[in-house]
């Protein structure tokens, strides 16, 4: 059989899911740092924050609907929430990697996504909690340190492990049940 270019090959069936999801991520990522939405989380963010920073004996003040500044003896943080502080990228590669994931249905896909995007939105509240009590408690330094390279580490390996678990518990023991164009043996 030769080849004449029209026939659907498996490669092309990924590359257009892999696009897809790239689609789908930047409409997702553009629609979450629109204004009332992101100013929704923000302020979500920024209340839980004042709760868990009077709680350990931290002074709050309310700038701005999005400016907190937070004091306690010689230090002082002042916390500009933006779109980018909601973390909506860490959640962009998790749907990037759902979504290109090959010969899984778009219903066994779709299923996952909305709980693993609850849970980056929770780890990253406490990702933007705890750079800001550092930051009160060591200085700003300890506020960038947290905030920029361990908590977009931490939130880059949480959708590397969110999916590798969703491929371990559901997809793989799904595949074999199916029997997708490609089969996962339990003796490969």
């Amino acid at each position: 059989m030769t080849y004449t270019g029209t026939e659907e090959t498996a490669g092309g069936r990924v590359f257009y899911t892999f696009l897809t999801g790239v689609v789908v991520a930047t409409v997702l990522a553009y629609i979450l740092t629109l204004d009332p939405i992101s100013l929704l989380l923000i302020g979500g963010e920024l209340s839980i924050l004042e709760f868990i920073a009077g709680y350990i004996g931290i002074h709050t003040v309310r700038v701005s609907p999005d400016t907190l500044i937070l004091h306690r003896m010689s230090h002082a943080v002042t916390v500009i929430m933006t779109p980018d502080c909601t973390g909506v990228f860490a959640p962009v590669v998790l749907g990037l990697l759902v979504l290109s994931t090959p010969g899984v249905r778009l219903r066994v896909k779709a299923r996952v996504l909305p709980v693993h995007l609850l849970v980056m939105l929770v780890v990253n509240m406490v990702r933007i909690e705890a750079s800001a009590v550092a930051g009160v408690f060591f200085g700003p330094i300890a506020f960038r340190i947290i905030h920029d390279t361990i908590g977009g580490a931490i939130m880059l390996a949480l959708a590397l492990v969110l999916w590798l678990d969703w491929l371990y518990r559901e997809i793989i023991p799904w595949l074999r049940r199916t029997g997708p164009g490609w089969i996962i043996n339990e003796y490969s």
